[in-house]
């Protein structure tokens, strides 16, 4: 069944990640060719991985998308080829080689939402719920600067986010005992 779903306004391609009983698989289609087969971009093998809350980057060619192990998610991104047909390079967020000129957590334990900041056009950020420290977060697209943007009580984690002109929008769950 799916379990997210994007578009590249300005590729013109649709991104969607479905889940099987073995494997996830993020999958794309040429918009403007809708009778052309799906094309296979990602599989990971594994009963306990889902990818999931995809967003891309019309701008850079990238797409984004958690990826949940077990009960733990993490934020992966991909650099498109140049006709979105494969991924050329896919790297794990918050885990740079660098970490000395981060900010960024590597111990956040990112939640379901997920949304693309576009703000500012030349610094796009990635806009993440931070379950441990019930706070939004913004980082830059590498997942090494990070700004805390707002906070919720305990329980109420967000089911839906949305970023529009530096604002954000979201619906939260709240879990009563």
């Amino acid at each position: 069944h799916a379990t997210g779903l994007t578009i590249d306004w300005i590729g013109r391609r649709l991104f969607f990640s479905t889940i099987e009983e073995s494997s996830s698989t993020i999958w794309t289609q040429d918009i403007d060719m809708p009778e052309a087969p799906l094309q296979m971009l990602i599989q990971l093998e594994g009963s306990k991985i889902q990818m999931n809350t995809l967003r891309v980057n019309p701008f850079t060619s990238e797409l984004y998308w958690l990826e949940k192990r077990n009960s733990h998610r993490r934020l992966q991104s991909c650099k498109l080829s140049a006709y979105a047909e494969k991924c050329d390079s896919q790297q794990q967020l918050f885990v740079s080689k660098f970490r000395s000129k981060c900010n960024c957590s590597i111990t956040a334990e990112i939640g379901s939402v997920l949304a693309l900041d576009f703000s500012i056009l030349k610094e796009p950020k990635l806009v993440f719920f931070d379950v441990l420290a019930s706070h939004f977060v913004a980082s830059d697209s590498s997942g090494c600067r990070c700004q805390r943007l707002a906070s919720l009580p305990a329980d109420h984690e967000p089911i839906n986010l949305a970023v529009d002109d530096g604002w954000l929008f979201w619906q939260s769950s709240s879990h009563q005992s």
